[in-house]
């Protein structure tokens, strides 16, 4: 009985190591490689915001400072000036003619008096 128990164990022992062996003889994968990677990451935005024109790298690409990153679109940019410029224009008209109007309705004052 015993012995019968000594056979069995020995037996389970054998097959667990074939089945290690024949686990260790198979064939990985030759573009496959172990290990581990480091990197600097860097978080860069704009100083303004807008929609990305033009993208000058791809992603994970290695950088030289002061390279070109990306390009924002510029008519925003050149939508905001025209606007800026309009209004300014628009003020100046509406002040010279207040300026205009309240000169004329000082000189009434002073011609009826």
């Amino acid at each position: 009985m015993q012995s019968d128990l000594h056979r069995r164990r020995t037996e389970r022992i054998a097959l667990a190591c074939a089945l290690l062996a024949l686990a260790a003889c198979t064939r990985t994968d030759p573009d496959r490689f172990s290990g581990y990677a480091e990197a600097d990451l860097v978080y860069v935005a704009p100083a303004i915001g807008g929609r990305v024109e033009k993208l000058a790298v791809e992603r994970g690409a290695r950088v030289q400072a002061g390279q070109l990153l990306f390009e924002l679109e510029r008519d925003p940019e050149s939508l905001a000036r025209a606007t800026a410029a309009a209004r300014a224009e628009g003020a100046a008209a509406q002040t010279a003619t207040c300026a205009r109007a309240s000169a004329s309705t000082s000189s009434e004052r002073s011609s009826s008096s």
